[in-house]
Parts: structure tokens; C-alpha cells; sequence
């Protein structure tokens, strides 16, 4: 702009251009400030208004620029208009690269969410739940803390899926995964780690409530089965397996041993509650259809 001869060989055209030039940005910056969902909020909106006030100072001193009977100098001798003008470009600056900086912080934490969780049930993907629950099971071994694994699988998803379709299964998936979250505890890691099977880790005091939370999961799939928007939600029942976690066990055994329980409740009926009874894969499993436990052979 400046080597247009017409503002470069006028200081008060220099000076209108230079501070359009300066409102325009900042004004753009406090407008997108104003509209940002992502970081700080509060912290964003302080800075939409600094960066507004400063654009609102400079269009005044356009308008002061314009009606002036004499030219505004920049020179030497006017030192104030020469230190708003650097400090503006400074916090113009400034305000464009914290909006930058908390633009690619919530990227990049959005890339680690997408990596990290399943979009369709909103649980952990396998392999972020694994890494999770190795740290949990780790944290709450060191300290004593008693943890539970719950592996939850979908009676009869194949069925609905060819009766209904993908979609209707998809959707039953999603309001699974939504109703289930709902009941979980604080600290609670969810995980889907197969087609329509699912995993839940609670340590804590939450481990002691484990076996109501699974009876409560049993129970998910058929609620609302009578409306008609849930038409393939009647097909489905879920059957869980719980282990709960020795002194120094491995995740993947504990896994192991909750697997093992789950088969032995879709073995027994479905809709059911199985309960390894010890880490030998030769203990005893507790199978409960809700509410009523009963010892079987493992």
C-alpha cells in the first residue's frame, strides 16, 4: 500500500492506510474470538474484547486522521501516535498467535480423540482401552485398591443385523454405548474392543458395586423396546462377564478369566451375569440372570 506514490509521499495517507489496515485485522481477530468454541472460552472472549476496544481506537483515529483541519506527523516529535501504533501491531501480533496456538491445541486434541475413541458408541477403540487399562490396573494394584473387569457382549446382534439391516444395528450400537456411559462411575474406563462387544474397568470403591452395575447393563438393550423408533432394541439382550483382579494379575489375564465368564453366561441363557470365581481358569463361575446368582462348574 505504501508504494502507492499517492500514500507514500504523504504522512497523513500513510497514517490512514497503516491504521485501516491495523482495525481491519484486529477486527477480524476479535471477531473470531467472539465465535470460538474451542479452548478457553472466558479467555477468548477477554481477549475479543481488548483487541475490540483497541479496533474501536483505531477507526476513531481515522476519523480524527480525516477531520483534522492540520496533517498528522509521524514523526519524532509525536511520540504517542508512533507508540499506539507500534503497541497496536504488537498486540495485533500477539492476539493472532495465542488465537493459532489454541486453534492447533484443540486440533490436536481432537486428532487424539478420534485416535483414541470409537464415533460411533463414544467408547474407548481396543487399543486405547488396553493402554488405559494396563495404567489402571497398575495404579490400583500398587496402592490396593480392589478393580473389576466387566466384557459385555450383544445377544443376537448378528440376527438383528440381517433382520433390520446395518443401520438398525448401528443405531442400537449408539444407543447401547450412550445408555451405558450414563451408568458409569467416575473414573471408569469404557471400551469397545469388538463388533458388539464392549469392556468396562472400575477400580475403587466403584469395584464394590460391580455386580449391580453388570445386573444394571443386563437390563440396557430392552428398555424402551416398545417404541417405535427401537423396533431391533427387543432382539437384544447382553450378556457380561465379570472378573475381578488377583494381587499382581495381568491385564491379559484378567481378560482372559472375564472372557471366560462371559461364555459361560451365553452358554447358560443369555441375558445373564457370570462371575469368575478365582485366576485359575478351573475355578468356579457364579452365572445370575439379573438379580439371582447361582454356582455352576467352571
Amino acid at each position: 500500500i505504501c508504494l502507492t506514490p499517492g500514500i507514500y509521499e504523504n504522512d497523513q495517507s500513510r497514517l490512514i492506510a497503516v491504521t485501516l489496515l491495523q482495525a481491519t485485522c484486529s477486527g477480524i481477530i476479535a471477531f473470531e474470538f467472539t465465535r470460538s468454541v474451542v479452548g478457553m472460552r472466558k479467555v477468548c472472549l477477554a481477549l475479543a474484547g481488548l483487541i475490540g476496544a483497541m479496533t474501536l481506537v483505531q477507526f476513531v483515529r481515522v476519523g480524527f486522521a480525516v477531520m483534522s483541519p492540520e496533517p498528522m506527523v509521524l514523526d519524532a516529535a509525536n511520540t504517542p501516535l508512533a507508540a499506539t501504533i507500534y503497541l497496536q501491531l504488537i498486540a495485533v501480533f500477539l492476539g493472532g498467535l495465542f488465537a493459532a496456538t489454541i486453534f492447533l491445541d484443540a486440533q490436536l486434541k481432537e486428532l487424539r480423540r478420534q485416535a483414541s475413541e470409537d464415533s460411533l458408541t463414544g467408547a474407548l477403540n481396543r487399543d486405547a482401552f488396553h493402554a488405559r487399562c494396563e495404567t489402571a490396573l497398575a495404579e490400583a494394584q500398587q496402592v490396593g485398591e480392589e478393580a473389576v473387569l466387566l466384557v459385555i457382549d450383544l445377544d443376537r446382534f448378528k440376527a438383528l443385523n440381517d433382520l433390520f439391516g446395518h443401520g438398525e444395528g448401528d443405531r442400537v450400537l449408539a444407543v447401547f454405548g450412550d445408555r451405558l456411559r450414563s451408568l458409569l462411575p467416575e473414573g471408569a474406563l469404557f471400551g469397545r474392543i469388538g463388533g458388539d462387544e464392549f469392556a468396562v474397568l472400575v477400580a475403587g470403591n466403584s469395584a464394590r458395586k460391580a455386580t449391580g452395575l453388570a445386573a444394571k447393563i443386563c437390563s440396557l438393550p430392552g428398555r424402551n423396546a416398545r417404541a417405535p423408533e427401537h423396533r431391533g432394541t427387543h432382539m437384544v439382550t447382553a450378556s457380561i462377564g465379570l472378573a475381578r483382579a488377583g494381587n499382581g494379575e495381568s491385564l491379559s489375564r484378567l481378560m482372559a478369566r472375564a472372557d471366560a465368564a462371559l461364555y459361560e453366561a451365553k452358554h447358560e441363557g443369555r441375558g445373564r451375569v457370570s462371575i469368575a470365581g478365582g485366576q485359575s481358569p478351573d475355578s468356579a463361575v457364579v452365572v445370575g440372570n439379573f438379580g439371582g446368582l447361582q454356582s455352576i462348574p467352571g
